[in-house]
């Protein structure tokens, strides 16, 4: 009876390795990565001087949250750093060309690219539009996206910080 708990032991705790060993792939999914970010701050420093606006303002899309983290400026582009979380892991993709920039004038940035990488929770990434010849005082973002529609100001204090 000893020799067959023991085996019984030792076979579990087997198991119960094995399965964290496979558990470790799905852990580190979770794990955010912003490995690119640098670079691509860096590559804007080739448009002329970037000012940088700490912006961290959320809106909602349906149940999920977009959250423009910050916005960079230079001469040719404006771009927008954002965390988009969904409340299912199994949700769609974002499409960025949905999201609309306008000045403080009322006047359309012209969508360029856009660029992300995707997790379980949501995806980070950037979105790049056309500039102004001067920094704005404040940029209005709408997302619309057939039966769907968000809106959000975003103050930009002014000066920002030089990178």
């Amino acid at each position: 009876m000893r020799r067959f708990h023991l085996v019984a032991t030792i076979i579990r705790r087997g198991i119960i390795v094995i399965f964290a060993i496979l558990l470790v792939p799905r852990a580190i999914a979770f794990v955010p990565d912003s490995r690119g970010d640098k670079e691509n701050i860096k590559a804007l420093k080739q448009d002329g001087p970037v000012t940088k606006y700490e912006v961290h303002q959320t809106m909602a899309i349906d149940q999920d949250r977009f959250t423009v983290n910050e916005l960079y400026w230079t001469p040719k582009q404006t771009v927008i750093r954002y965390t988009y979380r969904t409340q299912d892991a199994g949700g769609w993709s974002l499409p960025q060309i949905a999201f609309k920039l306008y000045g403080p004038q009322g006047e359309e940035y012209k969508f360029d690219s856009s660029s992300s990488s995707g997790s379980p929770w949501g995806s980070t990434g950037f979105i790049y539009y056309a500039s102004s010849k001067e920094p704005p005082t404040s940029l209005n973002l709408v997302y619309e996206w057939y039966d769907r529609r968000a809106e959000l100001n975003l103050p930009l204090q002014k000066g920002g910080e030089k990178i």
